[in-house]
C-alpha cells in the first residue's frame, strides 16, 4: 500500500521537476547570453596577450578613420596644391619705425629743384625699398584714388610718403643712371614720364624698379599704365624747346610699381552701306521739306470773275450808271442814238458854223 503511494507521488513530481529545471535553465541562459557576446569573456582561449585594450570593430571611430595606404610621393605632390606666396604680414610702409625714419629724412627734401641732391637720397632709397617690399595688387588695396595734381602742388610737405594710385598716359620711358653710392639691394630703375586725364598738360614723373611686359623704352612712347606708389617731392624740369633762361616747370615725383592698363574695347564696326542708306534718307527728307516750304510760302494769284446771267454788284451799278448817263433815242434814219452822239453832233454843228 505504501509502495503504491510512493510510486504515485514520485511519478507525479517528475514532470514538475523537469518543468522547473527548464525554467531555471532559461533564466541562466538569459543572464549569460549577453555576457557571452563580449569577446573579452573568451580572451583566455586566445594565445596572445589578454591585457591588450580592446576596440570594437563596429565602433564609430573605426568607421571614420580610413585605412592607412602607402601613397607614392609624386602622387601626393600632384594632389597637394602649391602654396601661394603670401604677402609680408607687416610691410615696411606700415612699420611705425620706418615711417618715423622717413619723416625725419624727408625734412632734407627741397621741391622744384632740377636735380636730386645727395642729402635727399636716403629718403629716395627708402621709398624704393617700400615698393620692392610690396606687390602691385597689395598696393592697390591701400592706395588712395582721390588725389589730384593740385594736392601735390599745394601741400607737398604734407603729402610726402602718401600712397596713391594714378592712371597715366606714358610719353617717355628711360633707364635711370646708376647713382654713386647706390645700395646693392636696389635693382636698376626706370624713369617714366606721363600725364593723367585730370592733370592734362601737367606731367608726372615716376620711378619704378620693374617695367611691365610690353611697355617700350624710349623718348617717344604712347601707352597707358596703372601706377601705385609713394610721393617724394616736386621735381623740376625743362620742357622741350625751352631756352636757357626759361623758368623750369615741376612734376610730382613718385616711386612705386606699375602695370599696363586694360585696353578699352574697340567701338562696334558699322557697315558702309548703312551709312549711305542713312545719308540718302536724310537728303530725301530735307528735299521734301524744302519743296513743301517753297509751295507753302508762294503767293496765290486772284481768281478772275467769270461772266454769267447774274452780274456782279459793281457791274450792276456800272450798267445802271451808264444807262442813266447815256439816254438813247431813235434817229430819223431809224437808228438808235445815245446821249454822247447828240453831244458829238452838237459839237460838229457848232464847229461848222
Amino acid at each position: 500500500m505504501r509502495n503504491r503511494r510512493y510510486q504515485r507521488s514520485s511519478s507525479s513530481s517528475g514532470p514538475r521537476t523537469r518543468l522547473w529545471g527548464m525554467l531555471l535553465l532559461l533564466v541562466v541562459l538569459a543572464i549569460y547570453i549577453p555576457r557571452a557576446r563580449d569577446p573579452r569573456t573568451w580572451s583566455w582561449l586566445s594565445s596572445g596577450d589578454s591585457s591588450a585594450e580592446y576596440q570594437p570593430q563596429n565602433s564609430t571611430l573605426s568607421a571614420v578613420q580610413p585605412t592607412a595606404v602607402a601613397v607614392p610621393s609624386e602622387v601626393a605632390q600632384a594632389k597637394t596644391p602649391p602654396a601661394e606666396p603670401a604677402e609680408a604680414e607687416a610691410p615696411l610702409d606700415l612699420d611705425p619705425e620706418e615711417i618715423d625714419a622717413f619723416q625725419e629724412q624727408a625734412e632734407a627734401l627741397s621741391d622744384k629743384a632740377l636735380y636730386l641732391e645727395g642729402i635727399e637720397m636716403p629718403s629716395y632709397w627708402r621709398l624704393v625699398r617700400w615698393s620692392l617690399d610690396n606687390t602691385l595688387p597689395g598696393l592697390e588695396k591701400r592706395a588712395s584714388r582721390a588725389m589730384v595734381f593740385n594736392h601735390f602742388v599745394q601741400r607737398p610737405s604734407k603729402m610726402r610718403g602718401k600712397l596713391v594710385r594714378l592712371t597715366l598716359n606714358v610719353r617717355r620711358v628711360l633707364p635711370c643712371a646708376v647713382e654713386e653710392g647706390q645700395p646693392a639691394d636696389i635693382p636698376p630703375l626706370y624713369e617714366v614720364w606721363g600725364f593723367s586725364e585730370e592733370s592734362q598738360a601737367w606731367m608726372y614723373v615716376v620711378i619704378t624698379p620693374d617695367l611691365p611686359t610690353g611697355l617700350p623704352v624710349g623718348p617717344r612712347v604712347n601707352e597707358q599704365v596703372t601706377f601705385c606708389g609713394y610721393f617724394l617731392k616736386l621735381q623740376g624740369y625743362h620742357q622741350a624747346g625751352a631756352g636757357p633762361k626759361d623758368k623750369p616747370l615741376f612734376a610730382p615725383l613718385l616711386i612705386g610699381r606699375m602695370a599696363l592698363a586694360q585696353p578699352l574695347p574697340p567701338p562696334p564696326v558699322t557697315d558702309h552701306w548703312t551709312w549711305w542708306l542713312m545719308a540718302t534718307g536724310v537728303i530725301l527728307t530735307a528735299a521734301v521739306l524744302m519743296v513743301w516750304f517753297i509751295f507753302r510760302t508762294r503767293p496765290r494769284r486772284p481768281i478772275p470773275a467769270t461772266g454769267g446771267g447774274h452780274p456782279l454788284p459793281w457791274q450792276a451799278e456800272e450798267s445802271g450808271e451808264e444807262s442813266e448817263e447815256r439816254p438813247w433815242s431813235f434817229t430819223t434814219e431809224g437808228n438808235v442814238r445815245y446821249g454822247e452822239e447828240d453831244e458829238q453832233d452838237d459839237w460838229d454843228g457848232k464847229r461848222d458854223l
